[in-house]
């Protein structure tokens, strides 16, 4: 199981991996 430290930082990449999908994901739409 994870400490809590790698939990903290697991969820940091995660939201970094989402945001910059995100992020993606709308300057597809804005192209098109």
């Amino acid at each position: 199981m994870l400490g809590r430290r790698g939990t903290d930082r697991f969820m940091a990449v995660l939201d970094l991996m989402l945001r910059g999908w995100a992020a993606d994901a709308e300057a597809r739409q804005g192209r098109e």
